[in-house]
């Protein structure tokens, strides 16, 4: 089933460029098994703790609804003179929210790529600083059309960057909790391809594997800026071997015109 439109996910225009920044190791893996993998948002949090989480405003606005049931019935929608359900107050309260956005981690699954017109400096430290390392360029359009195959339905969407101490995460859909993350990470400029696999149907998972059309998603390979000239006349070779149809360039990151 290829890529689903979802009025909750922000999905950029087909020719905003997109990169994924990887390992040499990593890139043969994608070509050579026509796959992309998608790591689960639980996974994930061992880098970052909040990933998939509700920001400590909305903790902070959930447990106001519990002090304030004016507030509370605002919220919910319910008319004052109806009673305020046991269930639905304890619906709203930190813990049973918590408590979601645990399972929807262990539900969805991502493949994080950085959305920009120019390449990242930053991104290139983190990922190739031995010098050692590929970036994939491709673009919306290509992702979309290299996930023509794929079985499970594929959302692409913009990460929203937020103060977690001062700004709500939107709760008006679980995408939410996938698509925002804190403004200590606004250099990564993330997009995300993701998939919902809730655990009771299809088991817990670390990740998933699913197909891709390399061939679609790749518009270009580049090679690390601090890369040596064989390193990059190597992963021009492997390209072909691959049987790709791109072109294969070190990043101009470092190159000056001078004369």
């Amino acid at each position: 089933m290829p890529y689903q439109l979802n009025y909750s996910v922000e999905t950029p225009p087909d020719d905003a460029i997109a990169w994924r920044f990887m390992s040499l190791g990593k890139f043969v893996s994608v070509v050579t098994t026509s796959t992309l993998w998608l790591c689960s948002v639980e996974a994930l949090q061992k880098n970052d703790p909040f990933e998939g989480s509700l920001s400590n405003a909305n903790f902070d606005y959930l447990r106001s609804l519990g002090a304030d049931d004016s507030k509370l019935r605002t919220a919910l929608g319910i008319d004052e003179n109806r009673p305020i359900e046991p269930y639905a107050r304890r619906s709203v309260t930190p813990e049973v929210q918590e408590e979601r956005c645990i399972n929807n981690a262990r539900s969805v699954y991502a493949n994080c790529w950085h959305l920009n017109e120019h390449e990242s400096a930053v991104l290139w430290s983190v990922y190739a600083g031995s010098g050692e390392g590929v970036c994939v360029k491709s673009s919306i359009g290509r992702i979309k059309s290299s996930l023509s195959d794929v079985t499970e339905q594929v959302y692409i969407g913009k990460v929203r960057y937020l103060n977690y101490d001062t700004e709500l995460v939107d709760m008006g859909h679980i995408y939410n909790l996938v698509l925002s993350k804190r403004m200590s990470y606004k250099a990564e400029d993330e997009l995300r391809i993701f998939v919902y696999l809730p655990p009771f149907a299809y088991g817990r998972q670390c990740g998933i594997s699913v197909a891709c059309d390399t061939s679609a998603l790749i518009d270009e390979v580049l090679v690390s800026p601090t890369s040596e000239k064989w390193y990059e006349d190597a992963v021009r070779s492997l390209v072909n071997k691959l049987g790709l149809k791109c072109r294969v360039n070190k990043s101009p990151l470092t190159s000056r015109n001078i004369v």
